[in-house]
């Protein structure tokens, strides 16, 4: 499921991909207390079936603030007990403070997801995709470790959220993709800034068509609940792509 929050708020930290982590764990927490702590205090470093992408109205960059005209908050997900929670916790959150900064939920849209059953998929990014290797360090799409690297850490995420690893090896086959440096903190940094480098654009991805729709699901590569690696669907090919 695939809900868009409408969001009015005049000013953002630079770094505002926690402030709307904290908005989405408080919806989560509201629609469904069990659930969040099931995810967030149980299971605080699991893989998570969701991501989210941000996406900010007319924002101008001020030092470390930026000043907006509202935002829109895209929240997807495989797993309909967080996506029920998200609805029922968004309807009863009308305006969210943290460290001085407020958001005032104005709408709540439901989006209409696409069913994937094509093997091969053109995806585009609505936020940054982050990959990053055994330690810790960036691969962008143009490195030749980057296939194997995406194969292995979805792997694992699947393992992780579906109990069985990827059905087919996932592979690129094309892309038009930008290298983004992010600006993000948390409360592991002790107030640093920590610098995420990855990429946005589209790219062209194969694999099984199950795969496939959780990956558009629930987001690609690392920290996908951290605000990156949510996709949109473009196209979906036949075979005769690769012909």
């Amino acid at each position: 499921m695939r809900i868009k929050i409408h969001i009015d708020t005049r000013v953002l930290p630079l770094k505002y991909r926690m402030l709307f982590l904290s908005l989405i764990k408080e919806a989560i927490r509201q629609g469904d207390e069990e659930l969040y702590h099931e995810l967030f205090k149980e299971n605080l470093h699991q893989a998570k079936k969701y991501s989210y992408a941000v996406f900010l109205k007319n924002f101008k960059n001020q030092k470390d603030l930026l000043h907006v005209e509202g935002a829109t908050l895209t929240i997807t997900s495989s797993d309909p007990h967080i996506s029920v929670a998200l609805i029922n916790g968004f309807q009863q959150i009308h305006h969210f403070t943290s460290h001085n900064y407020e958001l005032n939920i104005t709408k709540i849209d439901l989006l209409k997801e696409q069913k994937i059953t094509t093997s091969i998929v053109k995806f585009k990014t609505l936020n940054t995709l982050l990959l990053e290797d055994k330690e810790d360090k960036p691969l962008l799409i143009d490195n030749h470790r980057f296939e194997d690297e995406l194969n292995f850490v979805c792997n694992r995420q699947f393992e992780s959220q579906f109990g069985r690893p990827l059905k087919n090896p996932l592979k690129i086959l094309a892309y038009n993709m930008k290298k983004q440096v992010i600006q993000e903190s948390n409360r592991h940094a002790d107030g640093k800034t920590l610098y995420y480098t990855g990429q946005k654009g589209e790219f062209v991805l194969s694999g099984d068509p199950t795969d496939l729709q959780l990956i558009y699901q629930t987001g690609l590569a690392n920290r996908k609940s951290q605000g990156f690696g949510t996709l949109e669907v473009v196209q979906c090919y036949d075979e005769s792509y690769c012909e």
